[in-house]
């Protein structure tokens, strides 16, 4: 898939996707075709199924129970 259809998938902007790619947030794109002089590829192209893996891992994570923080008490 290409960057129109990921930012209308995850509802996001380009400055959020950036910052995701930049961070290590967000599967990385392949690159399409031969790069540019400057380096960058002409095209990036998301795979469809790891994108939607994706989507659910994050999923899974926001559904795990809460760790306790370090030190915490315990309940009784």
């Amino acid at each position: 898939m290409f960057r129109p259809e990921l930012l209308r998938i995850l509802g996001i902007t380009d400055s959020t996707m950036y910052a995701w790619l930049e961070a290590g947030i967000l599967v990385r794109p392949i690159s399409l075709g031969p790069n540019r002089s400057n380096g960058n590829a002409r095209r990036n192209a998301w795979i469809r199924e790891e994108v939607y893996q994706w989507i659910r891992d994050q999923a899974a994570k926001s559904r795990a129970p809460a760790k306790p923080a370090r030190g915490a008490s315990q309940p009784a």
